[in-house]
């Protein structure tokens, strides 16, 4: 389509892609004056009238999933004989191209990580998977925000479709939109099975690897190749990522389904431990008795490993907790508890005043929240909440975690994002 012409209410303006599930349009919606991005699903998208039909009210129901970090799906009708889905237009970059060759910074990766398992947790609890979750699903806006894009829009793959794909004589530059989605596709997929809330986990460990390297899990020159690969060979070490980061990326790419995380929701917790771990470097505390220098305790990485383990131990259910305060706010991490009255303009300033808050509501080393409060300021000074609690936390009595010690650590000290 050109740039004024219309399909339904929608007036292109602009053509912003295209691949295996159609060409991607920025569009008016006339009836409400909005910008949106309008996708055409092509004639052959679905091999047959009942397959298209089954798309069609999948991503109708995805329609009714309302998140942040979720590319919200308008509409979804027909006209002229096009299918055609009317999204939230999320401006920014994919994902994909923000990962240098080297991967992306610790903090940034369980950041990224957090807000897209957020999203997976928020659509599995209403019965919606993503089936298609890769880099490139995932638009990063001008405001550092994760949106995952396209629930509810990926074709189910067939075996037929598995088949070609996989056939030793195609390159996965050469085989379509599978190919693009093949390095993403669980071991159970890819033997035929249908797809499961695991194998959205598992294509969340391969984009957790991919930020965290800036390579893939596993790779192969062809179809079949990679396919093997998926199938057969444990995924490459993720040298770059820390001990904890690490064993939550293993646990997500366990070949076995049962072996993995069971829901989004825990990959998230177990990522959030890890982020509460690895922003703030502690201070230099100098004494009259004696001069400490706060150097980063391994043990506490041992710490994190284990707890993102514990969180992922399927073959051990928990009984229900009694919970005696308000669960967490809906689709939110577990610093999201914490509401904010009045928040900050700027998404990160809230982060940090909600893992502050969460350091000293469980006793998490309270010393921690003043640099994570320090830094909210410092990115909004008028952010009024961050300075009460600011405020409060400098008349608390401080007092060391660990006891004064000898100076152990002659290096230079390194926070835990730089281990």
């Amino acid at each position: 389509m050109n740039p004024g012409e219309k399909i339904a209410h929608y007036t292109v303006t602009a053509k912003l892609g295209a691949g295996g599930m159609g060409e991607v349009y920025r569009a008016t919606d006339t009836r409400l004056g909005r910008e949106v991005a309008l996708k055409l699903l092509p004639p052959d998208a679905a091999h047959d009238a009942a397959a298209r039909t089954r798309l069609v009210e999948e991503a109708r129901n995805a329609s009714a999933l309302n998140h942040p970090h979720i590319c919200h799906i308008y509409e979804v009708n027909e006209a002229d004989g096009v299918t055609y889905f009317a999204m939230e237009l999320a401006e920014g970059q994919p994902l994909s191209r923000r990962i240098p060759s080297g991967g992306l910074p610790v903090e940034t990766v369980v950041r990224f990580g957090e807000q897209i398992a957020d999203a997976l947790a928020h659509a599995h609890e209403r019965g919606i998977l993503h089936r298609d979750l890769k880099s490139g699903n995932v638009m990063v806006t001008p405001a550092g925000q994760a949106k995952v894009l396209d629930f509810g829009l990926a074709l189910r793959l067939g075996k037929d479709e598995i088949a070609d794909v996989t056939r030793s004589k195609i390159t996965v530059q050469q085989a379509g939109a599978i190919a693009g989605t093949l390095a993403y596709l669980a071991p159970e997929v890819l033997n035929g099975q249908p797809s499961s809330e695991r194998s959205d986990i598992w294509a969340l460990g391969v984009v957790l690897f991919e930020m965290a390297t800036g390579s893939m899990p596993f790779e192969g020159r062809t179809g079949y190749a990679l396919t093997s690969a998926i199938l057969r060979e444990p995924p490459r070490p993720a040298e770059n990522a820390p001990p904890a980061l690490r064993a939550v990326i293993q646990r997500c790419l366990a070949k076995e389904p049962g072996q993995r995380y069971q829901k989004a929701v825990e990959v998230r917790a177990a990522l959030e431990v890890i982020g509460s771990t690895t922003q703030v470097a502690l201070p230099v505390v100098s004494t009259p008795a004696a001069r400490t220098r706060w150097v980063w305790p391994t043990a506490l990485i041992g710490v994190a490993v284990v707890i993102a383990l514990a969180i992922a131990q399927p073959w051990k259910k928990a009984a229900e907790p009694v919970q005696s305060e308000p669960a967490p706010t809906a689709g939110g991490p577990l610093g999201r508890a914490f509401l904010i009255t009045k928040p900050s303009k700027n998404a990160e300033a809230n982060e940090l005043l909600q893992r502050a808050m969460m350091f000293t509501r469980f006793q998490l080393e309270p010393l921690r929240a003043r640099p994570m409060l320090e830094r909210a300021l410092q990115i909004d000074p008028n952010f009024s909440e961050a300075r009460v609690n600011y405020g409060l936390r400098l008349s608390l009595p401080w007092k060391p975690v660990f006891p004064t010690m000898p100076e152990i650590s002659t290096g230079p000290r390194k926070s835990c994002g730089g281990l």
